[in-house]
């Protein structure tokens, strides 16, 4: 052990001043640590949480290709959030699939749609599944890690299943 390093087991929960693990701090003054750690943390949270938002509003403004555009705008570990703004309470709005949707793991994604808008139904006219989980730099399709796909008031249909 370094001399004037102090080492804390893992187990204990006792918040530690910033200045006894980083003896080489003491010079600096405590207003410009406090303003670094908030900058470090703010740009974190900004990295790792994303909100999207598929449509306007209007019935017609949900499709796949919308859809797609804004998945690949999420990009980190997450969580993600995709809302869809489709059409009026009541409606339904149909986005049929024509590709699947491959989600990567280790990420919660939420799918959701207001319950005072439309109804989404995601379709995938009996030939395509609409979503896959898996790590995106890795062959095999049946380990989806950690991931989880969270659907809020958003129905799937005639999807395709492995035989």
């Amino acid at each position: 052990s370094s001399p004037g390093v102090r080492r804390f087991p893992p187990w204990t929960r006792q918040i530690v001043p910033i200045r006894a693990l980083f003896p080489a701090w003491t010079a600096m003054s405590s207003w410009r640590i406090a303003a670094a750690a908030v900058v470090a943390a703010s740009s974190a949270v900004r990295a790792l949480a994303a909100n999207v938002t598929v449509g306007d509003g209007g019935a017609g403004s949900c499709t796949e290709a919308s859809l797609d555009a804004e998945l690949a705008k999420l990009v980190g570990p997450g969580p993600h959030f995709i809302d869809l703004r489709c059409g009026a309470a009541g409606a339904e709005a149909v986005i049929p699939f024509t590709t699947t949707k491959v989600l990567g793991r280790h990420v919660k994604w939420h799918v959701r749609a207001p319950v005072d808008g439309a109804r989404v139904v995601f379709d995938g006219r009996r030939s395509v599944r609409q979503f896959l989980l898996r790590d995106v730099r890795r062959l095999d399709l049946r380990r989806a890690g950690s991931a989880e796909l969270h659907l809020f008031n958003v129905v799937l249909r005639n999807g395709r299943v492995n035989a």
